[in-house]
């Protein structure tokens, strides 16, 4: 591990990484919002809560952002993130990400090729991350903030190139699909600060003074063990919570993936669709995917059972609980006493998605009553390669030549040496 890396077990969060999660709850303040100025609209929210909040969390200010990318693609709806600097203690920045579509975290979760692995560079090709996580980390890096947004028409790389002292500690966060991009960010940050270049000090801190952790929650997989692996030797603090009833954080190993598919049995609750656990097993077999922070001990739920109604089906019931403990149910391991929390928490009907109906229709499963009335899709799934939407290949043509041709065009987006400061 780098000089002062750690990670721990216990599940006690720190104030630090406290006010670093309330940071991140911030960053999904427009999910699900359409308009012309996101940008505008995630400040001002953003900002409510940081005044609200300034005698629990201290003073905090936004130095750079919120930068908003949308796309009208099927899976990237908004990415979306901010920097924050702490008034009592310059010293402290964090940079929040936003999930990626979080109203609809199936979409993004359950088509099978952003599952795919691809190197994460020609140095280290055994350290591979999912498809998924570098379409959303290219995406992030070429972020600029418009209008009069701190840091308007500067990358994140260059805001920080810019700062005029790096001794700095910097802190990347992230819930849900956010903390499966938080490590990579954080670890495409710490490997372009110093790069050699003959005759010339080259990257955005070459003298690496800037010490960079990630803190991640109800975050999946990101990559691969050999990945994960990479981060921890890399980053100086990698920490990670996850809650022992939220799915999202068993994918995508297959251990975790059984455990989930029975996690709410004994609360009267089994998982109604036992093949898609299967499913994901099966995407998973490709690669050792691993978690950051493997020893760290999982939060205790508990299991709502105030979210059961008998009036509802057992898919319902199912996606309510499921959706509390990937959410909200993360709050009072995170509480300070006297926070205002936003309200982020999607509707239960964000589950049910033209994605998740595609995979029944596709593997020849009938369709629960809430997804017979989700539209079907009409279009080809598409996600943002170089800024450009491009159709996905079916989940069934995972291995055809179309689906090594936009890995080979994810990856290409990924070289972090070609880019410019």
């Amino acid at each position: 591990m780098a000089a002062g890396s750690s990670t721990s077990a216990s599940t006690e969060a720190t104030f630090e990484e406290r006010v670093a999660f309330q940071l991140s709850v911030y960053a999904n303040l427009i999910a699900g919002e359409t308009g012309d100025d996101l940008e505008g609209l995630l400040r001002e929210r953003v900002q409510h809560y940081l005044d609200a909040n300034q005698k629990v969390i201290g003073g905090w200010e936004i130095v750079w952002g919120p930068g908003v990318k949308q796309f009208r693609t099927d899976l990237y709806a908004v990415n979306a993130l901010y920097v924050a600097r702490n008034v009592d203690d310059p010293t402290r920045y964090a940079i929040a990400i936003a999930g990626t579509n979080g109203f609809e975290p199936f979409e993004w979760l359950f088509e099978n090729l952003l599952v795919q692995t691809i190197p994460w560079s020609p140095l280290r090709p055994l350290a591979r991350l999912t498809l998924g996580t570098a379409i959303g980390l290219n995406v992030l890096k070429r972020i600029t903030p418009s209008g009069d947004r701190p840091g308007a028409g500067q990358t994140l790389r260059q805001f920080l190139k810019g700062l005029p002292d790096k001794n700095i500690r910097l802190t990347v966060t992230g819930h849900s699909l956010g903390g499966a991009l938080a490590p990579a960010l954080a670890l495409w940050l710490r490997d372009t600060q110093r790069v050699p270049v003959i005759g010339a000090q080259s990257g955005w801190d070459f003298r690496e003074l800037a010490k960079i952790s990630t803190l991640t929650t109800a975050n999946p997989t990101p990559g691969n063990r050999r990945f994960a692996q990479y981060v921890a030797q890399r980053l100086e603090t990698v920490r990670r919570y996850a809650n022992h009833l939220d799915m999202v954080p068993k994918l995508w190993t297959n251990a975790t993936i059984d455990e989930a598919k029975d996690f709410y049995t004994a609360d009267g609750l089994p998982g109604p669709v036992p093949w898609l656990f299967d499913l994901a097993k099966l995407w998973s077999s490709g690669d050792f995917y691993g978690h950051l922070d493997p020893g760290s001990e999982p939060l205790r739920g508990p299991f709502d059972s105030g979210l059961v109604d008998p009036d509802q089906s057992a898919c319902a019931n199912f996606a309510a609980q499921l959706l509390h403990q990937h959410e909200t149910a993360y709050r009072p391991h995170f509480d300070l006493g006297g926070l205002e929390w936003p309200e982020t928490r999607p509707p239960a009907e964000a589950v049910w998605t033209p994605g998740l109906r595609r995979l029944f229709e596709t593997t020849g499963h009938d369709l629960p009553p809430e997804l017979a009335r989700v539209p079907a899709r009409g279009r080809p799934a598409t996600a943002p390669v170089g800024d450009q939407p491009v159709d996905l290949p079916s989940a069934e043509d995972a291995d055809s030549a179309e689906a090594e041709e936009l890995a080979q065009w994810v990856g290409a987006d990924l070289d972090f040496s070609t880019d410019t400061d």
